[in-house]
């Protein structure tokens, strides 16, 4: 490098770093710069003395258009004006300026204005007062409405099984948070590796937008095994096969066998599309065997559920059954057995199904008995519901309930072989112990099966935080 070359080059980083602390608000920053030209290779140094920043002095945000004047676009006006990056006392810098914009574009595009775009901006910088101006223009363009499905990528299904996984309904006001769950009600079933969903944000097709969904088929059948040890179970071993196309009709299927030094495990569950009422059916059978304390029970359940595919309104109901053998060490036999039918609904009004940060959401759950054999019978109606809010300054989740009750769900009669009280053996997870009780255990012991039951035929729940995952999830 030539001494006129790397003068040149010192005196243009004084320039670069002045633009750069411009970006992040100094826009008086002194720069000084010296080269020591004793070591090989030179040395130089740049010294940057920041000074005062400056900051956010107005902030005018003017949208044009129907947005106006429709109640889904004053809302996204309002959320654009809440989630500004840049209010007003805050340090001016350039990324979040850049990223402001293109947010609050994107809020009013997420609304039935998909075709929503900047029409001006402009940021007044006054650095002797150390102040900023900020002024954007945004036109919302018209409103637009859901129109058909095109869909394209599938080989093995039918075009009726990516249709009765929408919710989308013709006629009604765009939402890109409905296309979005309608791409992840579609992922979380297993039929396909990638999902893409979108409408074409041109004005001309506002009245009936068509959603262009893509899909790229995923292996239809999957295997997975593994081993591990654990202090409560000792050693385990698990395998488990699934096949989403098992009869060539989308129908899914998964078994699971699970032994542990202590437990073994198998279970069956077959999962149905949803049929063109939106409703999809699952069930599953499973037998239990464990070894703990002394005491060897056996149990097996099986069950069916019919569930609603939306998950914002969501119904499900359900019938499931519970039998169980005890064989506690020097005491005789003890078998019980379970029927019940239930009903179960659900409200999530929140911003995000998976994670939310605003809103609110409501479950509840009503058994009713349904005996069929003789004996003693315990039922027990209950129902939760519990709401959740997020605090708008920290966007934390803070539980806020207004109700909350639970209680035992389950209808349960009990054949025992001795006219005596038997003591039932109930093992909590990650417990080795065990309690002795009458009758009102073997509630909780239907209980505690039944919800088993409920989670591998919903999946985990996850309601009373306000996030979801599908029934339909696998």
């Amino acid at each position: 490098m030539t001494p006129e070359l790397f003068d040149q080059l010192a005196r243009d980083a004084i320039g670069e770093a002045r633009d750069a602390a411009a970006t992040e608000g100094y826009f008086s920053a002194a720069i000084d710069i010296t080269v020591d030209r004793t070591p090989h290779p030179a040395a130089v140094t740049l010294q940057v003395v920041e000074g005062e920043p400056t900051r956010i002095a107005s902030v005018d945000i003017g949208l044009d258009g129907p947005a106006t004047e429709n109640a889904a676009g004053i809302e996204a006006i309002a959320e654009i004006r809440r989630q500004w990056l840049l209010p007003q006392g805050a340090i001016f810098r350039q990324r979040l300026w850049d990223s402001a914009k293109e947010r609050a574009v994107a809020t009013l595009a997420a609304s039935p204005f998909a075709s929503a775009h900047l029409a001006s901006s402009e940021a007044a910088i006054d650095p002797d007062a150390r102040r900023a101006d900020l002024k954007v223009a945004i036109d919302s363009g018209p409103p637009f409405f859901f129109g058909g499905l095109a869909i394209t990528g599938l080989s093995n299904y039918d075009l009726s099984l990516v249709r009765n996984f929408s919710t989308l309904t013709r006629g009604e006001p765009y939402s890109l948070r409905s296309v979005q769950e309608y791409v992840r009600r579609l992922t979380n079933t297993g039929y396909f590796a990638s999902v893409q969903a979108a409408i074409d944000p041109d004005p001309a097709t506002a009245a009936e937008a068509t959603v262009k969904v893509g899909v790229i088929e995923a292996p239809p059948k999957r295997i997975e095994a593994g081993i591990g040890y654990s202090t409560d179970t000792q050693f385990r071993a698990n395998l488990t096969y699934r096949d989403v196309n098992i009869d060539g009709h989308a129908l899914r299927f998964s078994a699971e066998a699970r032994y542990e030094s202590l437990a073994q495990v198998g279970s069956l569950r077959f999962d149905w599309p949803p049929d063109d009422t939106r409703w999809a059916n699952a069930v599953l059978a499973q037998v239990e065997r464990t070894d703990l304390n002394d005491l060897i029970t056996k149990t097996a359940t099986i069950g069916f559920r019919r569930t609603s595919i939306e998950e914002r309104n969501q119904w499900q109901f359900g019938i499931g059954g519970i039998y169980d053998q005890q064989f506690p060490l020097g005491a005789s036999e003890v078998i019980s057995h379970a029927l019940y039918i239930d009903a179960q609904r659900a409200w999530r009004r929140t911003d995000d199904l998976l994670s939310p940060t605003r809103g609110r959401c409501g479950h509840s759950r009503r058994v009713e008995p349904w005996l069929r054999t003789g004996g003693r019978a315990r039922a027990g109606v209950a129902a939760a519901r519990r709401f959740q809010r997020a605090d708008g300054a920290s966007r934390r989740w803070r539980g806020h309930r207004q109700h909350a009750y639970r209680g035992a769900v389950h209808a349960a009669v009990s054949n025992r072989r001795r006219d005596q009280r038997a003591r039932l053996q109930i093992r909590q997870p990650g417990r080795t112990g065990r309690t002795g009780h009458g009758a009102g255990p073997l509630l909780r012991r239907g209980k505690r099966r039944g919800d088993a039951l409920d989670q591998r035929l919903l999946g985990p729940r996850h309601v009373h935080r306000c996030g979801q995952r599908s029934g339909l999830a696998r």
